[in-house]
């Protein structure tokens, strides 16, 4: 019996032993990934402050400063003027302006934020993947090489669209994890939903797409790892998600009484206004690509 007791004693002297790595190489690789996100942060910030306040591209930032200026004088969306997006950018920079003042520099800073944000989204999801160095490098690279189009100001409803996106995509893999609970998978398919329809409420072309892709995807994966009953639960949630946040948008235009003004300038007038048939957008493909090339 003495001889089993220390047996025992060993084995469990062991298990804690083994507990104690487990636990030392999970807090050496949260620091380590810890350390790779405040890279990818500080190179993304240096590289933005160089000229976020004093660049004069094709557009500057004004639409953004323009809308929350009149947005906070009283002009409405769809009633005073034609828009050709979802609203949630406009009241996204209201309320910048509001809170940290009438500047332009103000837009431009927030807009850096958002930046930093999607770096940290971006980040995380590689993270979940790859190793820190790639996961880092990659995020870097990309943050980076997303701002040159020169078409594209740093306050921009294209970006805030993409970070809802992200966002969205990041929440939906945690449902594909094969330690996630039903429980943890459908508040994570729920988040991704709801998300999804923060990015549709930015931009109605962008966010459709987070609304229509994200969903399919993790659809056809869960189908093939886990059933078609998990599959429609994700579903379900996600549709769940999406719709509060979409309900929210439209009872709000429902009460200013623009809801048909806003599906025709934003479904209609909007994508005519960019061009009469779809072969317009392929030529102008064509001369952004041969302009950039020469």
């Amino acid at each position: 019996s003495e001889d089993l007791s220390l047996a025992q004693q060993a084995d469990s002297t062991g298990a804690l032993h083994q507990r104690s790595d487990v636990n030392l190489k999970r807090m050496r690789s949260s620091r380590l990934s810890l350390v790779g996100l405040l890279i990818a942060i500080i190179v993304t910030l240096g590289f933005f402050l160089l000229f976020f306040n004093r660049f004069a591209g094709v557009r500057s930032g004004l639409g953004g400063f323009g809308l929350a200026h009149g947005f906070v004088h009283g002009a409405l969306p769809y009633r005073d003027y034609f828009l050709a997006s979802s609203p949630l950018y406009v009241l996204t920079c209201g309320a910048v302006v509001s809170i940290f003042g009438d500047a332009i520099i103000v837009t431009r800073s927030f807009g850096v934020f958002e930046r930093l944000v999607i770096t940290l989204l971006l980040y995380a999801w590689l993270r979940r993947l790859f190793s820190v160095r790639h996961a880092m490098v990659a995020t870097v690279v990309t943050m980076i090489a997303s701002a040159g189009d020169f078409t594209d100001p740093i306050a921009s409803y294209n970006h805030e669209s993409l970070m809802w996106a992200i966002g969205s995509g990041f929440a939906a893999s945690f449902v594909l994890d094969d330690e996630s609970t039903s429980g943890r998978a459908l508040i994570a398919a729920m988040l991704s939903g709801f998300l999804a329809g923060l990015s549709f409420s930015t931009k109605q072309t962008m966010g459709l797409g987070a609304t229509v892709f994200i969903p399919a995807v993790v659809t056809i994966c869960l189908l093939r790892l886990s059933g078609i009953k998990k599959a429609a639960a994700f579903l379900l949630s996600f549709a769940i998600g999406w719709a509060l946040c979409a309900g929210v948008l439209l009872l709000w235009l429902g009460y200013l009484g623009v809801i048909h003004e806003f599906f025709k300038d934003t479904f209609v007038k909007g994508p005519a206004a960019k061009a009469g048939n779809p072969f317009d957008f392929l030529r102008r493909d064509v001369l952004v690509g041969k302009l950039l090339w020469y």
